[in-house]
C-alpha cells in the first residue's frame, strides 16, 4: 500500500518545486538582451543561482520522464526570461544544436538544469 502512494507524492513533489521555479523565472527581472545567455551552460548557471537550495533538491529527487509533465510555467519563464524567439538565436542553437522552436529549446535547458543537478 505505501508504494502506491510513493509515486503521487514524488510527483507532486516534484510539481511543487517546478510551480516555485517557474514563479521565479517569470517574475525575475530579464537581463537587457545584450546580457542574455548565449549558451545552455551560461542559462543554467543564471537559473541555478536564482534558485534556492530547497528547489534545488526537489528538482534533483524528481524523475527526468517526469519533466516534460511539470515544465509548462518554467519553458514560459525560461523563454521569456532568455529571448527565445525575441533574438537570442545563439541559445537557441547551442540548446538544440540547430535551428528550433523556443519551446523546444526551454525544454532542453529544463533537461540541463536537470542534468546538472544530478551531478
Amino acid at each position: 500500500m505505501l508504494l502506491s502512494f510513493s509515486r503521487p507524492l514524488a510527483g507532486a513533489v516534484a510539481f511543487s518545486a517546478w510551480a516555485t521555479l517557474a514563479f521565479a523565472a517569470q517574475n525575475q527581472t530579464s537581463p537587457p538582451s545584450n546580457n542574455w545567455p548565449t549558451t545552455v551552460d551560461g542559462a543554467i548557471q543564471d537559473i541555478l543561482s536564482n534558485m534556492s537550495d530547497d528547489v534545488k533538491m526537489q528538482i534533483r529527487i524528481s524523475r527526468k520522464d517526469h519533466l516534460i509533465e511539470l515544465h509548462f510555467g518554467l519553458m514560459t519563464g525560461i523563454r521569456n526570461r532568455y529571448g527565445l524567439g525575441s533574438g537570442n538565436d545563439k541559445l537557441m542553437l547551442s540548446a538544440c544544436g540547430h535551428p528550433c522552436r523556443p519551446e523546444d529549446a526551454s525544454i532542453k535547458i529544463i533537461e540541463a538544469v536537470w542534468d546538472a543537478l544530478q551531478k
